[in-house]
């Protein structure tokens, strides 16, 4: 059986990159939050 090519005109986006950088920006804003308490945690202290 011989591969058939594609043949869609137009490529589809990727639909998992939007969940991409919506996981890597969470991931950020926890590491920022983590940050600034660690910033007052030795201010405080």
């Amino acid at each position: 059986m011989r591969h058939i090519a594609n043949s869609r005109m137009y490529a589809r986006g990727r639909p998992h990159s939007l969940q991409r950088d919506f996981c890597r920006l969470l991931n950020l804003g926890v590491r920022f939050d983590l940050t600034i308490c660690d910033v007052f945690a030795t201010l405080c202290s």
